[in-house]
């Protein structure tokens, strides 16, 4: 058995606990280039779920957050831009009456914002202390620490709980989802969005895909991994919603466009107006509605 460097160690499956994944995928940091490291992803044989490993501890995986991580940059001052822009986020909650919301992992605040001046009482959560000072700065309330638990919110007291994107940057999703739903109210919601991993941009991007990430993203979740944590934390599945957007196709030729010489061309198609309505509409009504879209937006119920 090979020894690894400090700051490193090999994962188990989180969902049944599988040790021995075989390898499904070589990639690097292609998206902020801290590291020349070939991360390998494995699949677990048992359950399906693809993770990371080795990957780098808790106490390292904060280098990999460089200064100019776009999810911790200032809102402020961008409140015009924020708030201007229609979200599909928030589309499966819209009905509900506002109540206390927490968003797990909340950068600067934008969602924050947002929910704010629709009327809910807002709070979040963020491991970075540079992105919290931002948030805090416009009025927001953003708690920090190393894990969720660290907050110390009290027991049922938010109606609506968000994770955008957050399950597949921690190192033990299952805890996390344990305490959200400690601080949810019964018939609370956990709204939550996950990278799929059986999109058609995967499927064309493989290594270069932009939502691959690593090892930022530790975790890609089945739509049954998620269920079975989900059900162990006491939530119920609702409904999810499968969702591309045009930045994950043009991402991803930008990251390909050396290696692929198709990626080139597509990218200089996009910069004509017809063309990037065509690849949204192919992507909202075609890709999105056969289950293949680049993220999925999963909202549960708190029994």
């Amino acid at each position: 058995m090979i020894a690894l460097p400090e700051g490193w160690e090999d994962a188990s499956c989180a969902v049944c606990g599988e040790g021995a994944g075989h390898v499904f995928l070589r990639a690097r940091d292609l998206n902020w280039h801290v590291d020349e490291v070939l991360f390998r992803l494995v699949r677990c044989p048992s359950c399906g779920l693809t993770y990371v490993s080795p990957r780098p501890t808790r106490d390292r995986i904060g280098r990999f957050y460089p200064p100019d991580y776009a999810p911790h940059q200032e809102v402020q001052g961008f409140e015009g831009r924020v708030l201007g822009r229609r979200s599909k986020r928030f589309q499966p909650v819209r009905a509900m009456e506002p109540g206390r919301y927490l968003d797990v992992g909340c950068g600067s605040g934008g969602a924050l914002l947002r929910m704010k001046v629709g009327g809910w009482d807002v709070a979040g959560f963020e491991v970075s202390e540079q992105a919290a000072r931002a948030g805090r700065a416009g009025g927001l309330d953003i708690r920090t620490g190393r894990e969720l638990a660290d907050a110390a919110f009290e027991a049922r007291s938010f109606d609506l709980v968000t994770l955008f994107c957050v399950l597949p940057h921690l190192h033990d999703p299952q805890a996390v989802l344990a305490e959200v739903a400690r601080i949810l109210r019964p018939g609370g919601v956990l709204l939550m969005t996950m990278p799929n991993l059986r999109s058609l941009n995967f499927m064309l991007f493989r290594q270069r895909w932009y939502h691959l990430d690593p090892p930022r993203h530790l975790h890609f979740f089945l739509p049954g991994n998620l269920r079975e944590l989900a059900a162990r934390a006491g939530f119920v599945p609702e409904g999810r919603r499968f969702r591309s957007g045009g930045g994950g196709f043009k991402n991803s030729l930008r990251l390909s466009r050396s290696d692929l010489p198709w990626a080139r061309l597509f990218e200089d198609l996009l910069r004509l107006r017809p063309m990037r309505w065509l690849s949204r509409f192919f992507f909202r009504y075609g890709v999105d509605a056969a289950r293949l879209g680049d993220t999925v937006d999963w909202w549960w119920r708190r029994v």
